[in-house]
């Protein structure tokens, strides 16, 4: 009589679903939006004092570092009214995320908010 075959085995590998995660709606980076703040706190200050002109000329100024009247460059200005503090903001924004916070207040409830 001839040898029997030896069985052999088989593996099925079934696929896990992808976790799918929906938003309850609309939600502000609170980290970014404080960000804004010092520039747009600027920016007002010099609507009080001068009117548009001064309050674009603060804002520029903020974002740029670049004053068109007197043509002078000035980075460190920028970097703490305008710049500097809004990449802080989007830096703790990304930090958090990474760390979970984030999802972490969605599912707690609170309305509106992300850090």
């Amino acid at each position: 009589m001839g040898t029997r075959a030896k069985a052999k085995t088989r593996r099925i590998y079934v696929q896990r679903p992808k976790s799918r995660r929906r938003s309850q709606g609309m939600t502000v980076p609170v980290a970014v939006l404080a960000g804004f703040a010092p520039l747009a706190v600027n920016t007002w200050a010099g609507y009080q004092n001068g009117g548009v002109s001064e309050a674009g000329r603060r804002a520029l100024k903020g974002l740029s570092g670049f004053d068109y009247i007197n043509g002078e460059l000035s980075p460190s200005y920028a970097l703490r009214w305008g710049m500097g503090p809004i990449i802080g903001g989007l830096l703790v924004h990304k930090l958090a995320g990474r760390l979970g916070i984030n999802r972490m207040l969605a599912r707690s409830g609170v309305p509106f908010l992300r850090v």
